[in-house]
């Protein structure tokens, strides 16, 4: 295969990622900046790693090859649609709400007033649903893509189904986050799934212009939510509220409708960054606390053996100092890492997220284990996610883990059958 597949997914994330730093510079928000030059340089080695880990997992790795049946992949997209629609009722449950087309209509126009919603501690979840077979609810959909065109009309036609639930979960409670990833899940993994897209240049037009349509769409309504959100009815409202100093380039020269859409914008990709520049050059190295990486694995330290690492955190630090809320802002996975390996050891570890996302990649487009794909969707959750938080192991840790070790077994098999 071309050098141009293997690398693009690392390409496009990594300039994605390097956007979303020169914004933070130069963008229309003036934040913070503490030691620049160090910032730069750590942006530097952190978006080094990432890409020459990947470049080393793609020249490493050897792909694998398993065998799934036609009718397990079947029984999984049944089983993935059922999950699914639990697991809607159970997301909306934790807001508050009962499944209903009122309620979603309500959310689509008010999706403020939906996030805002009522929000449950206690929501009775089944043990088996609830963890054991949540990563069979996140597999089906990604292997559905890489089986696509192996399904008949009824299967597309539950694909296609559990698709719109899992675009409906996010929608009834006013949150993009969903969205924004189904659009990556479905774009990557369609690339992952007909590596000739990329060599024919009329697919390739084609696929250009279905996404910038996509992402439009979902900027809009990013800008829509967020009005909602604060209870406005125009943009430019909303950058009377926004508690920034900007830039004096913009203010020049952008309508308040412009200035407070591009600000917005800026707020969600950089957020994360002002508490990095904060902790680098201002907190410096702290001691290595266990299980700081994610917030799962703050509630389960705590839940089952009484160890609470939050004092020991960043996020703690800067919540205490700085006024920088633990839970309400994001502080990138850089910063999360740091609590567990501190800033020395986080460009290793990048280097070995970008070393695994390049085998699970290497072995998806070489299309001979489907098992590699639930796991690709997540590395590609994981990485556009560095600007804000460690997305994955934080929300979705027992979903991940076991669709890896799925995938690592059927690395050892060379057939599936049922």
């Amino acid at each position: 295969m071309e050098q141009s597949l293997y690398r693009f997914p690392i390409k496009v994330l990594t300039i994605f990622l390097i956007v979303t730093e020169i914004l933070y510079f130069v963008g229309p928000i003036k934040y913070p900046n503490g030691n620049l030059l160090l910032l730069i340089f750590y942006f530097f080695i952190l978006n080094s790693a990432l890409y020459l880990g990947f470049l080393r997992g793609i020249a490493k790795s050897k792909t694998s090859y398993c065998k799934v049946s036609a009718s397990l992949v079947h029984i999984l997209l049944i089983v993935g649609l059922f999950l699914n629609i639990y697991y809607l009722k159970v997301l909306w449950a934790t807001h508050g709400l009962s499944f209903s087309f009122s309620n979603l209509l309500f959310a689509l126009v008010n999706p403020g007033s939906a996030y805002k919603g009522e929000s449950l501690e206690t929501v009775n979840v089944n043990i088996i649903t609830g963890f054991l077979l949540t990563p069979f609810r996140w597999a089906c959909i990604p292997i559905g893509i890489c089986r696509w065109k192996k399904l008949n009309s009824f299967y597309k036609s539950i694909l296609l189904l559990t698709v719109c639930i899992y675009i409906v979960s996010w929608l009834g409670i006013g949150t993009r986050k969903g969205l924004m990833d189904l659009i990556l899940i479905i774009f990557f993994l369609s690339i992952a799934a007909n590596p000739l897209i990329q060599e024919d240049p009329k697919s390739r037009r084609k696929l250009f212009v279905l996404s910038i349509a996509v992402i439009a769409l979902f900027l809009f309504f990013f800008l829509y939510s967020n009005l909602s959100r604060a209870g406005l009815s125009n943009s430019s409202e909303l950058s009377d509220l926004l508690k920034q100093e900007y830039r004096s380039f913009y203010v020049k020269r952008c309508s308040p409708e412009l200035l407070s859409s591009l600000s917005e914008i800026t707020i969600y990709l950089c957020q994360g960054y002002e508490a990095l520049s904060i902790a680098l050059a201002e907190i410096g190295i702290l001691p290595i606390t266990f299980g700081g990486f994610s917030m799962q694995t703050w509630l389960y330290l705590d839940r089952f053996f009484g160890y609470n690492p939050i004092p020991g955190t960043y996020m703690y630090a800067l919540e205490t100092r700085y006024g920088i809320d633990m839970y309400e802002n994001w502080h990138s996975i850089y910063l999360w890492l740091a609590n567990d390996f501190t800033f020395i050891g986080v460009p290793i570890v990048v280097f070995l997220i970008g070393y695994y996302f390049a085998r699970v990649w290497k072995d998806s487009i070489h299309g001979n284990n489907p098992w590699s794909f639930p796991v690709l969707a997540y590395m590609i959750i994981m990485v556009f996610y560095f600007f804000a938080n460690n997305q994955v192991l934080s929300f979705s840790l027992e979903s991940f883990l076991g669709c890896v070790l799925i995938y690592e077994f059927s690395r050892t098999l060379r057939y599936l059958h049922i």
